[in-house]
């Protein structure tokens, strides 16, 4: 049979830790880059990580961390 299969708990843990870890790594090297357009750039994108890890969490049904 094909289809979605359901992650369980700990993929749905690693996945919001691995959202946080790639915005993070982003925020840095945003602050490396001299282009102020690129530089927004990636930190509207560390921000859409941060969302994609608390969107993970709540599948998880595990709060977010402030």
């Amino acid at each position: 049979m094909t289809g979605v299969r359901m992650k369980d708990t700990a993929d749905t843990a690693d996945t919001a830790e691995n959202w946080r870890q790639r915005a993070q790594q982003t925020r840095a090297d945003a602050e490396r880059e001299s282009d102020p357009e690129i530089k927004a750039a990636m930190l509207e994108i560390a921000t859409n990580y941060e969302q994609l890890a608390e969107l993970a969490e709540k599948l998880d049904g595990s709060p977010t961390p402030k």
